[in-house]
């Protein structure tokens, strides 16, 4: 899977949250419209060639570490990972049969889609540290002074409490630390999961459209009964991933045992395009300005919280530690 990788690339500042190539998808006639709760749809220029001024932030893959900053370690990775993906884009669309080397590639473009958004480094990441704290700071410094002693280096419980502290409270104090972090270590697993799932792209029937937003990737539990429910974890096996990749195809990594329609009828496409709505952290986007779309986004904009009402983190047992401090 792929890793963190620094490379020479001229520095960039103005990062984009969601891909640039990726937001190209869902323009026509050099237009994107972009919805949000209690807000007038607006449209944004997209010119051949240039860049999407949309969705993105400064330097929001970067953190610093010790005072400095991670110059593009982040943004290259993932601008590596967005090149590959877009070369193989044509076969997602028109639902090739890929190798298993592109497979793992837009396993792990879908992982990072999902990771690199706002709303995971809002909603999920600080969730995520809340959850595990408890746990390192009860266990980690002993197992990592006991660690140390078996090496022939005795260091007192006190200095290494005040580093792991230290690096907690940059942690909290800066969003995009731990969520960067974790999104190295988080990426390859999601991405697991997604090559594990069955395949297939669907397309809307005429006269019906995909929306996208500024969190893409949506996760549905299919029941039996044809019932779904939003938010569940990519690792279980009747959980759907969903993606639009074009205002007229949306890509499924789901169980093997449900067979999707190729064409997907209007209720269908209105169903999928809630969900997308749902999943949205603020922003929605379409190829088209239409009033059924706004109407949807006042109703079901961000509905599904990360943390809250969906993907919800446990809190893991913390085992007895080894001896009582120095």
């Amino acid at each position: 899977m792929s890793q963190i990788v620094v490379t020479n690339k001229k520095k960039v500042r103005q990062s984009h949250i969601i891909p640039d190539f990726y937001l190209r998808k869902f323009s026509s006639r050099g237009k994107l419209y972009v919805y949000t709760k209690g807000q007038p749809v607006r449209s944004v220029n997209v010119k051949p060639g240039g860049r999407v001024k949309e969705c993105r932030e400064r330097d929001y893959f970067e953190y610093p570490v010790d005072k400095d900053w991670t110059e593009n370690k982040v943004e290259n990775w993932l601008a590596s990972i967005e090149d590959k993906a877009s070369s193989i884009y044509p076969a997602i669309e028109d639902n090739k049969q890929l190798s298993s080397g592109d497979a793992e590639i837009w396993a792990t473009f879908v992982a990072s889609l999902f990771l690199r958004t706002q709303k995971v480094r809002l909603q999920l990441a600080p969730a995520a540290l809340n959850k595990i704290r408890p746990v390192y700071e009860y266990e980690d410094i002993r197992d990592y002074q006991y660690r140390m002693f078996k090496q022939g280096r005795l260091i007192p419980y006190e200095r290494l409490k005040e580093a792991r502290d230290k690096v907690w409270d940059e942690m909290a104090t800066n969003p995009a630390f731990g969520h960067l972090i974790s999104l190295n270590h988080s990426t390859p697993t999601i991405a697991q999961s997604i090559l594990k799932k069955a395949w297939t792209v669907c397309e809307a029937c005429e006269g019906s459209h995909f929306i996208t937003s500024d969190a893409p990737v949506i996760t549905l539990k299919v029941l039996g009964d044809n019932r779904a429910f939003s938010g569940y974890g990519f690792g279980q096996i009747d959980v759907a991933i969903f993606v639009p990749i074009s205002p007229t195809r949306v890509f499924i990594a789901g169980p093997a045992n449900i067979l999707w329609h190729k064409l997907q009828d209007t209720n269908n496409v209105a169903l999928v395009n809630k969900a997308i709505a749902n999943f949205a952290h603020k922003y929605v986007y379409s190829d088209s300005n239409l009033r059924e779309t706004q109407e949807l986004i006042e109703q079901e904009l961000g509905l599904t919280k990360f943390g809250d009402n969906a993907f919800k983190l446990t809190t893991p047992k913390a085992r007895p530690g080894r001896s009582t401090g120095l």
